[in-house]
């Protein structure tokens, strides 16, 4: 039983509150999938039905082309399609890594023609694979006029360059957790730097960020996985964080929390990929 009621919200409908400047509910949440697993209209799909809540669904072109038992083929999504409680976004053709900027362009092209080719539109939502992106992918999609998410924890409150998600999988998906994030706040900041969980250098990890707290930096903690890191706060509002390459095997979530009071924090992190 959760201890803090959500109010399901469709992300269209979160994305033109935010062009429209309206209000949203309290605890407005969103539900999103990556990647197109058959489960989605086998298991999610049923009960999300039931209980009336609206749900994104994020599609690879190259998967469901494959008519793998594990993948959502086009006939699965045209029949998710026809539920007024489900929206369709896309990822590149693969689900793959980011490589080089052609590829990911390359890959934006063939997923945008083979999504016209099946049904006949080109979503306007776009989730990047694994959430690994760099300046130059996001400048792309912007161009291209996607909406973009990505991987990094954080509650979203605009519409940011790329719009933060909490991952909920078989490693983080306890009802501990999950109270957690529906309670959680936005922690606005501006000047974000790097606006990317990947360098434009394949040889280089990302191993500095930083940021500007508008509500001022105290307070606010910031912890990643693996090694600690090192946080200096540079003034009443800048927060910048370092760490060492060493440390980034793979994946580097950093995330910085703000408490409020025993119950609530304001929430957003970065992630960084080698």
């Amino acid at each position: 039983t959760l201890k803090s009621k959500s109010a399901p919200t469709a992300l269209p409908d979160i994305i033109r509150a935010w062009e429209g400047n309206s209000a949203l509910p309290d605890k407005a949440t969103v539900i999103t999938f990556d990647s197109g697993h058959r489960s989605i209209l086998t298991k999610a799909f049923p009960l999300l039905k039931k209980y009336g809540i609206p749900f994104t669904v994020f599609i690879a072109s190259d998967l469901a082309n494959i008519g793998a038992p594990q993948y959502l083929d086009w006939d699965d999504i045209k029949t998710l399609r026809k539920s007024e409680l489900v929206t369709i976004g896309m990822h590149t053709a693969s689900y793959h890594s980011l490589q080089d900027i052609g590829t990911f362009e390359k890959e934006l092209n063939t997923a945008r023609a083979r999504f016209r080719e099946e049904l006949g539109i080109v979503p306007t939502l776009f989730s990047f694979p694994m959430g690994e992106y760099n300046s130059a992918a996001v400048d792309l999609v912007n161009e291209q006029g996607f909406i973009a998410l990505g991987q990094h924890s954080g509650v979203a409150y605009t519409q940011n360059t790329v719009l933060p998600r909490f991952t909920m999988n078989e490693y983080y998906s306890n009802e501990t957790r999950l109270n957690m994030i529906i309670n959680a706040l936005p922690l606005p900041v501006t000047d974000i730097s790097p606006h990317a969980s990947i360098s434009t250098d394949p040889k280089k990890a990302l191993t500095a960020f930083g940021l500007t707290a508008i509500h001022g930096n105290e307070g606010i903690t910031c912890y990643g996985s693996g090694e600690g890191i090192d946080v200096e706060k540079i003034s009443p509002q800048r927060i910048e964080i370092r760490t060492s390459a060493r440390m980034l095997s793979k994946r580097l979530r950093i995330n910085c929390t703000q408490k409020i009071d025993e119950n609530n924090v304001r929430w957003m992190g970065f992630l960084s990929v080698r």
